[in-house]
């Protein structure tokens, strides 16, 4: 028994309630600490500048409303206000001398500024000009004559009048239809003319040898057709154009223009005269005789040319073939 007495029984107590519930230390070891609740009022009276947005995050807290709405319970509070007062409104002036405005709402006030300026100056001028403005939305035509000239030009400051008195009565007199007509008449010959000058270029860049001779016969038809007019409208003068045929067509033969140029010529040479040496002797016969014709009539004038004018340089003796036959045959 003496054992017992020696127990503490509070130490007794503590350990049978431990045993009773298991955890309980590790419980009391791993609490958490509480977190302080902060409230929306103590934030925003933090923030020195006055902005609407915290003015309107008041009234939707409805804070705003609980600041006004509240009043003190008791004497004591008043108290505690009226002492603090003195020390908070210093620490508030500190607090205001060193915070800056910032550069948002500084350009926010400006882009106000400016609008509202603009929206004035724009009352202002839409006053004056709001009736000339509608008058010439509605009017047909507008015109805006200058009242002093830009400048004078040389030759502006004369004032005769480029028609005269007679040609302002015949531009009058004249008819707009008659007008119009003659300008139709003017364009369309325009345009014929310049069909037929476009079908001579093309007529004269065309090099086959068939159509040249299609052209040399209506030619010839259309000169014997001019020649029977004439010989019924003049005799005599068609006598001397009929000479002047003859003389040409001479000319053309005695110079040996187209000597060796003609087809039958061609022919000839192609087909017999490689083959049948008879032929190639005509041939060559016959270009010798020309040559020899047009060497003895250039001797004979030559001849002529001395006894007549024995001083004359050799570059005057050298006449054309053309001017030969001329003398010989007139």
């Amino acid at each position: 028994m003496s054992d017992d007495s020696d127990i503490d029984d509070v130490a007794h107590k503590k350990l049978l309630q431990s045993i009773q519930t298991p955890g309980s230390v590790k419980n009391n070891r791993l609490k958490k600490l509480t977190k302080t609740k902060i409230d929306a009022s103590s934030l925003l009276s933090h923030i020195t500048v006055s902005r609407p947005s915290t003015n309107k995050a008041k009234q939707s807290l409805g804070i705003g409303d609980l600041e006004v709405t509240e009043t003190p319970t008791g004497q004591k509070g008043k108290k505690r206000k009226s002492e603090a007062s003195g020390s908070e409104k210093s620490a508030r002036k500190k607090l205001k001398s060193k915070t800056l405005i910032p550069l948002k709402d500084v350009e926010a006030r400006k882009e106000i500024e400016g609008k509202i300026a603009f929206t004035d100056l724009k009352k202002e001028v839409t006053q004056n000009w709001t009736e000339l403005v509608q008058s010439n939305r509605i009017s047909d035509q507008l015109i805006f004559p200058l009242t002093k000239p830009d400048g004078v030009m040389w030759g502006d400051e004369k004032t005769e009048p480029v028609l005269t008195e007679k040609e302002m009565e015949v531009m009058k007199a004249t008819d707009i239809k008659m007008a119009k007509e003659r300008l139709s008449q003017m364009q369309r010959m325009r345009a014929i003319v310049g069909i037929q000058e476009a079908k001579n270029r093309y007529m004269k860049k065309i090099k086959s040898k068939g159509y040249h001779r299609i052209l040399k016969r209506e030619k010839r038809k259309q000169l014997l057709k001019e020649f029977d007019d004439l010989v019924t409208r003049d005799p005599s003068a068609a006598h001397e154009k009929l000479a002047e045929m003859d003389l040409q067509r001479i000319m053309e033969r005695g110079s040996l223009k187209h000597r060796g140029q003609n087809q039958k010529f061609k022919q000839m040479l192609e087909k017999h005269a490689s083959r049948n040496p008879e032929v190639k002797k005509l041939l060559d016969e016959h270009l010798r005789m020309g040559r020899e014709l047009k060497a003895k009539v250039i001797s004979s004038a030559d001849a002529d040319s001395d006894a007549e004018a024995p001083n004359e340089s050799v570059q005057k003796k050298k006449k054309s073939i053309h001017d030969l036959l001329k003398v010989n045959f007139c």
